[in-house]
């Protein structure tokens, strides 16, 4: 598989990820106004859903560093922390199916998920290498959560379900912005020519 082809599945993962995000987290909060009761059939359903979506997002983070979108040794560790926190997110949301209610890691999976996301924008923007509309995407998404779903957490309480709704949204646009990086990537580009070029060569 070319590197542009790589790009390209991973931004649609993406994209997928996020849009099963923004419909499940929507429906949720129209028709529970939070998570479902726990140990109920839907919370059940509703998590396997959270879990196949965060393997989506997973895999499909990849596609920015496949897109040569990070450079030297700031944007390899700021990825680093990104993929870190998809896989902290991905962990609680598994443990959340295993006890049957929603685990307090969640909190964690999403401050750490947020941070490396914030970080990994930066180190777009940094490198130059994406452009357009597309090189902000990244950032958008890592400060949506300290902009919006975490003010609210610490002034109510409780997360709002509408909010969580919309960090679904950016990570679609997120996912449409790494697929777009495809079309700068020459078809016989190799993974090797696109780790020189992370690396400043």
């Amino acid at each position: 598989m070319s590197a542009s082809q790589r790009v390209r599945s991973a931004g649609t993962a993406y994209a997928v990820g996020g849009l099963l995000w923004l419909v499940l987290a929507t429906t949720i909060a129209v028709v529970y106004g939070g998570d479902p009761p726990a140990g109920s059939s839907a919370f059940f359903a509703s998590q396997v859903i959270w879990i196949i979506l965060q393997v989506l997002l997973l895999v499909g983070f990849f596609g920015i560093f496949w897109s040569g979108g990070v450079r030297g040794v700031f944007g390899l560790i700021a990825f680093g922390l990104g993929v870190l926190g998809h896989l902290a997110f991905l962990a609680s949301e598994i443990h959340s199916l295993f006890i049957g209610a929603s685990s307090d890691l969640l909190a964690i999976g999403a401050l750490v998920s947020a941070v490396g996301i914030l970080l990994t924008g930066i180190a777009v923007l940094t490198a130059k290498r994406w452009h357009g509309w597309t090189r902000w995407m990244p950032l958008l998404t890592g400060l949506y959560p300290f902009l919006f779903l975490f003010p609210f957490l610490f002034i109510y309480g409780e997360p709002n379900s509408y909010l969580i709704a919309g960090w679904g949204l950016l990570r679609l646009v997120l996912g449409i912005a790494i697929r777009a990086q495809a079309a700068a990537l020459p078809a016989a580009t190799s993974p090797a020519d696109v780790k020189l070029s992370q690396r400043g060569v």
